[in-house]
């Protein structure tokens, strides 16, 4: 577990994009969530007693739940910043034909992340007393505003 815990706090402390391994890091922890979704039964209130905390998109509203769901869709929202954030970094640096085609892949990636957990993953956590960016109308937002970001590029 020591890994993972060394993980955990590896993606709590990350506030922006600087390198690709942060998108590395971020998808292994996500990996690690998935899997111990599949394995315990984590709807429930304590079901196995993993209690988790995330900030809104401002950091300041902070929920707390023991539906690790929630934790599974704020690791995919974290991942989905980070793309967005890879994505203006390709298209600030020059605008060569390799780093636009970089930025919309990496927007196209943000907004996948964003339609996944609306999709997928926002209906196991809706008795979370969630933040409106967990919110389906929130991440259809976000979603939204990437998949532009992705056109005007």
């Amino acid at each position: 577990m020591t890994v993972i815990e060394e993980n955990r706090k590896t993606v709590q402390m990350m506030k922006k994009y600087s390198t690709d391994d942060d998108i590395t890091s971020m998808t292994t922890y996500f990996t690690y969530v998935k899997q111990i979704v599949g394995a315990f039964p984590v709807l429930e209130e304590k079901p196995v007693g993993l209690s988790v905390k995330w900030y809104d998109i401002n950091g300041k509203n902070g929920v707390s739940t023991y539906n690790f769901n929630y934790e599974h869709g704020s690791v995919m929202f974290c991942l989905a910043a980070l793309h967005s954030q890879a994505a203006y970094g390709y298209i600030t640096r020059t605008s060569s034909m390799e780093n636009v085609q970089q930025c919309i892949n990496e927007y196209k990636e943000a907004a996948s992340c964003f339609a996944y957990i609306r999709q997928h993953l926002s209906q196991s956590f809706s008795t979370v007393q969630m933040s409106w960016d967990m919110t389906d109308y929130g991440l259809l937002g976000i979603e939204n505003y990437t998949h532009g970001m992705e056109q005007l590029t």
